[in-house]
């Protein structure tokens, strides 16, 4: 994930697919934080390259504010046929293995794909859940001393190592398609307008995800930091509310000087026209030189569940908001 200087915000919308162990994206209309009590499962994290794991390659881009899998929706595991991602989910941390992340940045499309065998170990489920914002940290145990194999995982034991595997994607777009894998691991699209398709071959399955388009850049938007960026109160966003299926993410982790799988993800409707941040939220991330505003995304966003894990697929739109 990008990180982005202390007094500017980078904001995305999203439409989003998802399936078991996918969350949906939901509206952050609260700034109280309640606390959730600590799953004592360690296989559930984060696939997140700050976190240590290995990865083919990680994209700028949301991965930003997903919830917790209970109590969501869950797309259909394939019991042979192709799996199609769902529209207006996303992975839950803890399940997710690989992305396929296509942005509007630049004169072309630019494509960045990763995937990897398992899910990290390193998160865990959100130690804190309120207003569409979900607070990840490691246990008191972490860290750990493990082999280079293992990572240590957020409950502070030693597991495997995710590694990357084979995969092979076809982009298609205006009839044309695009084959990428672990060879050509993504990079700019020739082809930059219309809508987009995927086909997916990974770890034994097919993943597919229907034609759809990049959103509209958001219009009005804004943002208020209330409190400094050693000390923050709260970050109210805001932007002119439209009617779709799209959705506004913010990803914020721990300040860079600080090595530890904890961060903060936020999600909320373009219908609403606003997201609050609360003070729970951002202060134990404001640590070292101060909070770090990392992404908030446009984007539309799918998931697919299989076997070994939970696959995204993300279009995104970058929008930069300085905060007031």
């Amino acid at each position: 994930m990008q990180k982005f200087g202390s007094g500017t915000l980078r904001i995305a919308v999203c439409l989003t697919l998802g399936g078991a162990g996918l969350s949906a994206c939901s509206e952050a209309d609260g700034d109280g934080a309640d606390e959730v009590g600590e799953d004592e499962s360690e296989d559930t994290s984060s696939t997140d390259s700050s976190g240590g794991e290995t990865q083919t390659e990680t994209s700028d881009g949301p991965s930003s504010g997903t919830e917790s899998t209970e109590g969501t929706d869950s797309a259909e595991t394939s019991t042979g046929g192709p799996v199609e991602a769902v529209l207006g989910l996303r992975c839950a941390p803890g399940d997710l293995i690989g992305e396929v992340s296509l942005s509007n940045e630049g004169q072309a499309p630019l494509l960045g794909v990763w995937f990897n065998d398992r899910p990290s170990p390193q998160y865990g489920p959100p130690v804190l859940s309120a207003g569409g914002c979900d607070h990840y940290a490691p246990s008191d145990q972490w860290p750990c001393d493990c082999e280079a194999s293992e990572l240590c995982s957020w409950a502070g034991s030693c597991k495997p190592r995710p590694m990357p595997t084979d995969f092979n994607l076809v982009v298609t777009a205006n009839g044309v398609d695009q084959v990428f894998n672990q060879d050509s691991l993504g990079g700019g699209l020739p082809v930059g307008e219309g809508s987009y398709s995927f086909e997916l071959k990974v770890l034994g399955q097919i993943v597919t995800l229907e034609p759809v388009d990049f959103p509209e850049p958001l219009s009005g938007l804004g943002g208020v930091l209330t409190g400094t960026f050693d000390a923050p109160i709260a970050i109210d966003l805001s932007w002119d509310p439209t009617e779709s299926d799209s959705q506004v993410h913010s990803l914020t982790r721990i300040n860079h000087h600080v090595q530890s799988p904890t961060s903060t993800q936020c999600q909320a409707d373009t219908s609403e026209g606003a997201m609050h941040i609360g003070e729970p939220m951002l202060a134990p991330l404001a640590v070292g030189t101060g909070l770090e505003f990392q992404a908030v995304e446009h984007a539309v966003v799918a998931a697919a569940e299989i076997d070994e894990g939970c696959i995204e697929f993300a279009l995104t739109v970058y929008d930069n908001v300085s905060l007031d």
